[in-house]
């Protein structure tokens, strides 16, 4: 069974076409030698379902790992 195709879409609206539309795809946007590390790591594929977005391991920014609990908006940081 192959992905389905909104799921494809919403994922690379949250990546590389977001990336290219604010001209930054040479920084961010794919993952590849000499961008920018900024990662969200899923226990589940995006592609499967968008519910996979509900299961957020780590968060990296600029190649180092932050704690997720800091990111939520009621947090004291």
């Amino acid at each position: 069974m192959g992905k389905p195709k909104f799921n494809v879409q919403i994922f690379k609206a949250a990546a590389i076409n977001n990336a290219r539309e604010f001209k930054l795809d040479s920084q961010v946007g794919t993952i590849e030698p000499g961008k920018i590390a900024n990662l969200v790591l899923l226990r589940k594929s995006p592609l499967e379902s968008v519910d996979a977005y509900d299961t957020i391991v780590t968060v990296w920014v600029h190649g180092k790992p932050i704690n997720r609990d800091s990111l939520a908006a009621n947090s004291s940081r």
